[in-house]
């Protein structure tokens, strides 16, 4: 490094910080082993969270979806008679009687 425009206090401050930020990487790595032995017990729970999160994130999107194109669900009814229509303006075709 050049000595123009620093001083000894800097270039020893930059040391240190060079110094300390290439011990980063070991230490995070030790962190992330250790969480991983700690979660280790809880993985299948875990795992099951996320799956029931994806699913439920897929229903919502499908929900809002739907509602943003006005869709709605279909009523069931046991009989054409059940119909909140007229049974004579259903054609022969799927009648039911």
């Amino acid at each position: 490094m050049a000595r123009r425009y620093t001083t000894d206090r800097l270039t020893k401050a930059l040391n240190a910080y060079l110094d300390i930020t290439s011990l980063a990487p070991i230490k995070v790595s030790s962190i992330l082993q250790r969480l991983s032995h700690e979660l280790m017990t809880d993985l299948l729970s875990i795992v099951q969270s996320i799956h029931y999160a994806v699913i439920l994130q897929t229903a919502l999107g499908h929900t809002i979806a739907a509602k943003q194109k006005g869709w709605t669900l279909p009523t069931l009814v046991d009989s054409i008679h059940d119909l909140p229509v007229d049974p004579n303006a259903i054609p022969n075709s799927i009648r039911d009687d």
